[in-house]
């Protein structure tokens, strides 16, 4: 494993600036929890593929070594960019005997990043799930700290911190993400328990990583409610901060608002059989409600929704917009039609779209500047370099806009002709935040 990697520093500056792009809001909270000096083991949920490790990468200012399932590297170009992406593989009991030997390997190499005081990621769930519910953790995270301590006599001083990520949409741009760090689990404190059992140990470290986890995340645990709890929580900040004259200016204030919910939801629901079953009707009505009216469910908690200042600034905005579009129409495209013709897994969409995005645009507009320094000079050339993917920002911004204020107008009007529609959804929502209401 390489000492430094230029091609890791390209495409972090990659991740670090296409993430303003791709996601609408993109905050990281408790980074003072990470011990300076020491080496890190990141233990991180697993919702999306690459975009979990990159992000999480993308913060550290040094490059950090990540495991990732050993049927991903299946060409020797594929070994060797991952190499310089600081990839491993590790091999799981559907690989076969022989590549769980191969394993040692890889963590003899994770002992000697831990030792030289580098960072490493490891997903203690072992795979990625688009749910947002923890699943049980798997021991290699324990062998592999465990067996960096003894390897050194427990000198190494390894510590794992629990890493939440939490995504508002995991595929979609224009998203949200929030990275939360939560407290340091030192592996110094499990010496003399390893010393009378191994296993002990490991299990214990994986108990710790599981409890540190869980105030990190949106952890919903209740399977059959699942989809009614987790509509519950998109409308829920909503209506409680709009009854509460709030505003909920952070992802992670939204994230504690979210956990509130659940921790208050979920046992009323084991305790409440017939009450749950009406709940779950009255959230799939308002979800199918909205879908059929086109609507969002921000907009049912306003009476009214002021449209005036967009609509200028849509129509003062529409001649850069539309350069922006013509600039950047074809790179971003590219991607998005790649990923959806071509990768089925939808876990590694939003990494490949916002990667490959980003290369795709940077690309096409070093080869359009050039062009343009050709034929109109310079200076011309590169104006259009950095004023292109402003404007392709421009345009994405503007475009979101527009679905808003769209969205809005289309409510202000289905409510000032009194539609049957829009006048049953919004009972619905009354009766659903009455009973939330009685939570708490």
């Amino acid at each position: 494993m390489r000492k430094w990697s230029p091609i890791y520093f390209v495409a972090r500056l990659i991740v670090t600036f296409g993430s303003i792009g791709f996601y609408k809001k993109f905050e990281s909270n408790g980074q003072l929890n990470i011990p300076k000096n020491k080496p890190i083991i990141y233990a991180p949920n697993h919702q999306s593929g690459f975009m979990d490790p990159i992000l999480i990468a993308s913060l550290r200012k040094k490059q950090t070594h990540f495991l990732v399932r050993a049927d991903v590297f299946r060409s020797k170009f594929i070994i060797t960019v991952f190499k310089w992406l600081k990839m491993m593989p590790v091999y799981r009991q559907r690989d076969g005997k022989s590549g769980l030997e191969k394993n040692q390997a890889i963590f003899n190499q994770c002992y000697r990043i831990l030792k030289k005081g580098n960072g490493l990621i490891i997903f203690p769930e072992g795979n990625q799930l688009n749910k947002k519910s923890l699943r049980s953790l798997k021991k290699g995270i324990g062998r592999i700290a465990l067996g960096a301590e003894t390897k050194y006599n427990f000198d190494l001083d390894v510590n794992i911190i629990p890493v939440g990520i939490n995504y508002g949409h995991h595929t979609k741009m224009q998203s949200t993400v929030l990275i939360n760090y939560g407290k340091p689990i030192p592996i110094s404190k499990y010496k003399n328990l390893n010393q009378i059992s191994e296993a002990k140990a490991i299990n214990e470290i994986r108990t710790d990583v599981e409890a540190g986890l869980k105030p990190l995340i949106i952890n919903i645990s209740n399977d059959e409610y699942y989809d009614t709890i987790e509509e519950i929580r998109l409308i829920f900040p909503e209506l409680v901060h709009h009854k509460a004259g709030e505003f909920v200016s952070t992802l992670y204030a939204e994230l504690k608002s979210g956990q509130q919910l659940i921790s208050a939801i979920e046992p009323w629901i084991s305790s409440n059989e017939n009450e749950a079953k009406n709940l779950k009707l009255i959230v799939n009505s308002i979800k199918s409600g909205t879908t059929a009216l086109k609507l969002k469910y921000h907009l049912l908690i306003n009476e009214d929704h002021k449209v005036f200042v967009n609509i200028v600034f849509l129509i003062l905005g529409l001649p850069l917009h539309v350069v922006g579009v013509i600039l950047n129409y074809l790179p971003y495209k590219v991607p998005e039609w790649f990923v959806n013709k071509k990768i089925k897994d939808p876990h590694f969409h939003s990494s490949i779209k916002m990667i490959g995005g980003s290369v795709t645009i940077f690309t096409y507009g070093l080869i359009s500047s050039i062009i343009f320094g050709f034929v109109l000079g310079w200076n011309y050339g590169i104006i259009y370099f950095f004023c292109s993917p402003l404007l392709g920002l421009f345009s994405l911004k503007y475009w979101v806009l527009y679905l808003k204020t769209r969205g809005r107008i289309r409510y202000n009007l289905l409510r000032k002709k009194k539609d049957k529609k829009l006048t049953e959804l919004l009972k619905l929502k009354e009766q659903l935040f009455t009973i939330l209401k009685d939570l708490y």
